[in-house]
């Protein structure tokens, strides 16, 4: 499991939320991506919670959506505002679908999974730092291995490696994953609460969000397979 599962999602948990370019050269007024991505999710407040998308009963947070925009506006160079919420929205939304099929297809994440990749990115001086920077900017505890949050962060993205590698064994291709996602999206039940979301993403539809979109990757960023 550890050599077949963990090199790709550590790869993939930079991926996920900034690129390994931006983690080098973007930094404002000294602070790091983990930290601005920290500092997105504090400036909310108590709007942190509140819920903007509702995915088959489930819900996608503020947080999750402010913060995925935030890491789009570091990873993408002049990419506008209501464009990095759409992608942001977009990404969560999938992430949520392929949370609850991974769930349907019985795939299972057990703990000593989570605490392999934890390690892993304990050993990590880069990807430690970042998620240290988030956590401090939150004024929460940088102790990466008590953090239930962190845990759950880890179980979500190794699930998602999980289904991803269960379509590679059945001889997907990135097309066909594409189409399958399509389809996915297109029967759940999704319910998007326009007046929850800040000003820039209101004009955003639910259409464009789950209609199949090419984005560029920014150069220098290691390639996940789907």
């Amino acid at each position: 499991m550890k050599q077949k599962v963990l090199a790709p999602v550590l790869g993939a948990l930079i991926v996920f939320v900034f690129s390994f370019q931006a983690t080098r050269l973007s930094t404002v007024h000294g602070a790091g991506p983990g930290y601005q991505l920290g500092q997105a999710v504090a400036r909310l407040g108590a709007r942190a919670e509140t819920v903007v998308m509702v995915v088959n009963g489930e819900p996608i947070t503020l947080a999750a959506i402010e913060v995925t925009k935030t890491a789009v506006m570091i990873s993408f160079e002049g990419i506008s505002e209501e464009e990095a919420y759409r992608e942001a929205m977009r990404g969560q939304l999938r992430q949520q679908i392929m949370q609850q099929k991974a769930r349907e297809q019985g795939i299972t994440v057990n703990p000593e999974e989570v605490e392999a990749l934890l390690e892993e990115i304990l050993q990590n001086p880069e990807q430690r730092q970042f998620l240290e920077d988030q956590l401090r900017a939150r004024g929460k505890s940088t102790d990466l291995w008590k953090n239930p949050e962190i845990r759950q962060f880890l179980k979500r993205i190794l699930t998602t490696a999980k289904l991803g590698m269960r379509h590679r064994e059945q001889g997907m291709s990135p097309q066909d994953v594409e189409k399958l996602m399509t389809s996915w999206l297109r029967q759940a039940s999704i319910e998007l609460r326009v007046e929850n979301l800040p000003p820039a993403a209101r004009s955003i539809t639910l259409a464009e969000l789950i209609e199949p979109r090419d984005f560029p990757t920014p150069p220098g960023t290691p390639e996940i397979s789907q």
